[in-house]
């Protein structure tokens, strides 16, 4: 059981050493909005990561209780009281960053350049060109349906003088 809690402290140790590397990384991307977008989503996989093993050394803990006595349990418990105070100290300091980040892309303009990033869904951001284009794609399918439902309306009225005269017929 102790080796368990020892992997898991181990692997917290070393998760969170990852995310200080990351993190002392960042300032130097802060200009570099989609570099600095991936190595944040990054951090935000290693911190679930990091938080999903502090869970299960939690549980393990239970474990060293029962079959280790108290005092191996606390020292694990202090162990685990330093991890959580660890983890939540990186997350503390990305948030800051992602704040600072945040302010300087508004400063900078560069909220303003995010946002002129032509998004293919939003019309709004597209250019003159890309405007026509999409109004002569829908016209050509506008004008494709009117001659399907031409030509529907057309087998409907066929099929409404067949039957009448079929009908005069049955009589």
């Amino acid at each position: 059981m102790a080796e368990e809690i020892a992997f898991l402290s181990e692997e917290i140790t070393k998760i969170c050493s990852e995310i200080r590397k990351a993190l002392d990384s960042l300032p130097k991307l802060k200009k570099k909005r989609d570099q600095r977008d991936e190595k944040i989503e990054f951090l935000n996989e290693r911190f679930s990561r990091a938080k999903d093993v502090y869970s299960s050394y939690r549980m393990e803990l239970r474990e060293v209780l029962k079959e280790c006595g108290r005092v191996t349990y606390t020292q694990w418990e202090q162990a685990g009281h330093k991890h959580h105070q660890a983890i939540s100290a990186l997350a503390v300091e990305l948030e800051t960053f992602k704040a600072q980040a945040d302010r300087v892309d508004l400063l900078d303009g560069g909220a303003a350049a995010a946002q002129n990033q032509r998004n293919k869904n939003d019309s709004n951001t597209w250019a003159g060109n890309e405007v026509i284009e999409k109004a002569k794609k829908v016209q050509d399918e506008s004008k494709a349906s009117v001659a399907r439902t031409a030509k529907l309306v057309g087998k409907i009225e066929e099929t409404a003088n067949v039957r009448p005269r079929a009908a005069a017929r049955e009589r």
